[in-house]
């Protein structure tokens, strides 16, 4: 996948020829707000607040939190495109943490008496997580369920997933 430089929250990061931020169109204020929000309403020092980002992306949200915390980052993206972006990003970034997984509520979503997998699909912005029974279109690679995220640091910690709708 060839990339091309874009500047995200004062921070110079590799995306996607096709990638958001590499549209003209794009408004100044897109995801400034939920960080300026954020920054505002913390519970503990900015220092000491780490962040879990699940669909990491291109580590855009991480940029975001860089201008209030140097903490650590944890970055989760079930893609491997956009995880070898992200190792491409992570000198600009600080102090994080890549993990190519797919994130879960549990390691196998199967039910007594049904067998049911988890199927990718990565699209060219983000990625979607759905239940499938066809084992041939199971995820293979690594699943980390939210519980063992959180468990992961000791650190306060912003919490950030995007949220996709099928229409």
């Amino acid at each position: 996948m060839g990339t091309t430089m874009v500047e995200v929250a004062g921070i110079q990061l590799h995306a996607p020829h096709n990638h958001i931020y590499n549209h003209s169109d794009l408004p100044p204020s897109y995801d400034k707000g939920p960080w300026s929000y954020i920054s505002t309403h913390l519970c503990t020092p900015p220092e000491k607040t780490g962040l879990i980002d699940i669909g990491s992306n291109i580590g855009d949200s991480v940029a975001y939190f860089r201008q209030i915390s140097s903490a650590r980052a944890i970055c989760v993206d079930a893609s491997s495109d956009y995880c070898s972006i992200l190792t491409q990003n992570m000198h600009a970034l600080g102090e994080i943490v890549l993990m190519n997984a797919l994130v879960a509520p549990t390691k196998h979503p199967s039910s007594p008496g049904q067998q049911s997998f988890y199927k990718f699909t990565s699209g060219g912005q983000t990625g979607m997580t759905q239940m499938t029974d066809n084992p041939q279109d199971a995820y293979e690679g690594e699943i980390v369920t939210v519980r063992e995220l959180i468990d992961s640091t000791a650190l306060p910690r912003i919490f950030k997933s995007d949220r996709s709708e099928e229409h």
